[in-house]
């Protein structure tokens, strides 16, 4: 005898969350996982009184004059684009990182209007201004290269304000002990809705929060 599945019976429509914990739909509501105002000032405080200390120990290159940098994190802007760290493609990443860098920027700048700072070496800062992007919309700080995993794009996102939006493609969860952070709950709640991460197909890129609510 053969047993046939209920379809009705057993389909599951997921329901997708925002991180204010409101669902797609309208319709459920979860507790927010996103950190108060005043939680994320936790962390903005804590990034702008041990910045130095930090670079140092971090970035050692850039900590000799950091000048240039804190100025461009003195203008406002609302994403922190991380050009020092890429997503791992099965094609030449040679050929293929100016897409994914000239996809990433037209989504911030020209897609959704919004401001962007890069974090970028100085062959990739060349490349990003031939794209000739809005200058009130696209700045462009050139750093030198240090470190495969460098925080350099998370302590200058959290230094620059605790809602300016990270695209970067790594967890920066890697992070939350080596910056000698007391409040790790909050740090990993500011990630999941604060870092946007470039998704990478072969000729497609896009963005999306890196994790969406645990509990949908």
């Amino acid at each position: 005898m053969i047993y046939l599945l209920d379809p009705t019976k057993y389909k599951c429509d997921y329901i997708y969350f925002y991180p204010n914990g409101i669902s797609l739909d309208g319709k459920t509501t979860l507790s927010s996982i996103e950190p108060t105002e005043d939680e994320c000032q936790i962390l903005h405080k804590y990034i702008r009184n041990n910045f130095q200390s930090l670079l140092e120990l971090h970035c050692s290159k850039l900590a000799e004059d950091p000048s240039k940098l804190l100025k461009y994190l003195s203008e406002p802007f609302d994403v922190l684009f991380d050009c020092l760290h890429y997503p791992t493609l099965e094609l030449d990443w040679r050929i293929r990182h100016p897409l994914y860098i000239k996809r990433v920027l037209y989504q911030i700048a020209d897609e959704k209007g919004k401001r962007c700072l890069v974090i970028a070496k100085i062959d990739l800062a060349d490349y990003i201004d031939s794209l000739q992007m809005p200058t009130d919309l696209v700045s462009v700080v050139r750093v030198p290269y240090e470190s495969i995993k460098s925080p350099l794009p998370l302590l200058s996102t959290l230094f620059h304000s605790p809602t300016t939006l990270l695209a970067s493609p790594i967890d920066q969860r890697f992070y939350k002990s080596l910056l000698g952070l007391n409040n790790i709950d909050i740090f990993d709640r500011w990630i999941q809705t604060h870092q946007l991460v470039p998704i990478t197909k072969p000729d497609l890129v896009y963005l999306q929060v890196r994790i969406r609510n645990e509990n949908n």
